[in-house]
């Protein structure tokens, strides 16, 4: 199955988590189509989506039946810190509270209304931590924004039980740790490397970090400044002449400019990078994007009076067609986006806030014709599904 997460760092943060369990039909009728049985248990014949949703002042998980397009329940763990990320390593579900720097292990597949909390451990004070990885069959690896180190973690208990440096990365020891990915025998790094001011010092670096050693190889120096979203994987060719294995991340470098970075593309054999679209391109600042064929990628843009939009473009030549972008996939207010095996869902939040334009979107993707159309199982049209505070960054995960 093809399989992208797209994530925004930086602008609203919710998260997304699915389970894709065995195949079901679309009919609103089904009573096999729900996430949840009367009582209470998951309903392995489905898939559902986990949003976490916040404004900053409160926060809530929220359940989305797919098949039904519509809400299942709401606050599913209590105390839900309102700056969030939803992660996963394996089937171990994880909250990382950015504000009060913990880093917690769920359960969702109790028969609880609320999620119970399996551990919940400090990652050290005013440590910000940005996202976890797969180290080993014991360990984890979690990112700290304003840390000069990453923390590794045992999976079964949560404990701390050592670092890696990192600090020689930027002049003031911090270098921003961000995005986490693992592959194959390594889980890379993306660092934004930012002054006091919160500008890039440098452009953004990459280090990759042996699973089996825990050291760091592989220091590469991306195009731009200011990496701010996941990393995203991708396998093709992307206008070189075999198939590679490549790392999709976007920067920003400067929000007042629109034409000083773009997204990036690493070829992880040859630790090499190139730009596969540039927000000159598009005279916008660029939030993420995902890959889904060598002439296919979705871009979520973001316009002079803070609106988005998602526009396709052609990741082999790095153009997008006047068309394309004029007619845009979607326009609104997006915090993120996540691609997955055809559908495209889009988190949008009201500027309101709460509200009937607050929610979750989803879009059906031809990937041999690039055709791209709203799927309304409850003729919603453009209005979304609603899940009260508005959602955040998504992460996609695989039951």
């Amino acid at each position: 199955m093809d399989i992208k997460k797209v994530v925004i760092r930086g602008a609203f943060l919710s998260l997304i988590l699915t389970w894709n369990c065995l195949p079901v039909s679309n009919s609103s009728t089904a009573g096999s189509s729900l996430c949840r049985t009367p009582n209470n248990d998951l309903n392995a014949s489905n898939q559902c989506l986990l949003v976490g949703t916040t404004d900053y002042m409160t926060a809530n998980l929220v359940e989305i039946d797919l098949a039904r397009e519509n809400v299942i329940t709401r606050n599913l763990l209590d105390g839900l810190d309102q700056d969030h990320v939803l992660r996963k390593i394996g089937e171990e579900v994880y909250v990382l509270s950015r504000g009060n720097s913990n880093i917690t292990r769920l359960d969702p597949l109790a028969s609880n209304t609320n999620y119970p909390i399996i551990y919940e451990k400090s990652t050290g004070e005013n440590s910000n931590p940005q996202d976890i990885a797969l180290l080993n069959d014991d360990l984890g690896l979690v990112s700290l924004y304003n840390e000069g180190h990453l923390a590794v973690f045992q999976r079964e208990n949560g404990n701390i039980n050592k670092t890696i440096d990192i600090s020689t990365y930027d002049s003031d020891g911090i270098p921003n740790a961000t995005a986490l990915h693992e592959h194959g025998d390594y889980v890379y790094l993306a660092m934004q490397v930012l002054d006091q001011n919160y500008e890039g010092r440098s452009n953004g670096k990459l280090v990759s970090i042996s699973k089996s050693d825990e050291t760091l190889s592989n220091l590469s120096n991306m195009p731009f400044k200011n990496p701010n979203s996941d990393f995203h994987y991708y396998s093709g060719k992307l206008n070189t002449s075999t198939i590679k294995d490549w790392l999709i991340i976007t920067a920003v470098a400067s929000y007042t400019d629109t034409t000083d970075a773009g997204v990036m593309a690493y070829d992880i054999a040859n630790n090499s990078w190139k730009t596969i679209l540039s927000e000159s391109t598009v005279s916008a600042n660029i939030f993420d994007a995902v890959v889904i064929t060598d002439t296919l990628g979705l871009a979520l843009i973001s316009l002079a009076d803070y609106s988005n939009k998602i526009v396709k473009f052609n990741p082999n030549n790095a153009t997008v067609n006047q068309s394309d972008l004029n007619m845009a996939v979607a326009s609104g207010n997006f915090s993120s986006m996540l691609y997955d095996d055809g559908k495209l869902y889009l988190a949008q939040a009201s500027i309101e806030g709460e509200g009937q334009n607050t929610g979750i979107r989803i879009f059906n993707v031809d990937t041999s014709t690039g055709a791209i159309t709203e799927d309304t199982v409850n003729n919603l049209g453009s209005t979304p599904i609603n899940t009260g505070l508005p959602p955040d960054t998504m992460i996609l995960i695989n039951r």
